[in-house]
């Protein structure tokens, strides 16, 4: 992140990631990259949009720790089964 903030000259702007990742609705999730890639590469295939990220991580956590996947939404639930994750 901080490559991104340089090369893009937003040095300045840090502050306002502070207040960000301080927000009452700013949630961090412990992602490695491989469940970042994973959900990447799941949004771009299934060319989806940034809005369905949350639901994508999650999922990709499920991929790539083969954990059983249970939601109330059902286009994560058709997506899970896409992939192969077993859903409850």
């Amino acid at each position: 992140m901080v490559w991104f903030f340089r090369r893009n000259g937003l040095d300045s702007r840090i502050g306002d990631v502070i207040s960000y990742l301080n927000h009452e609705k700013a949630e961090l999730s412990e992602d490695n990259s491989r469940v970042l890639r994973k959900g990447l590469e799941i949004i771009s295939s299934e060319k989806l949009s940034l809005s369905h990220y949350n639901d994508v991580i999650i999922l990709s956590h499920s991929i790539i720790n083969e954990l059983p996947l249970v939601s109330f939404d059902r286009n994560l639930m058709k997506l899970a089964r896409k992939y192969n994750v077993k859903t409850l």
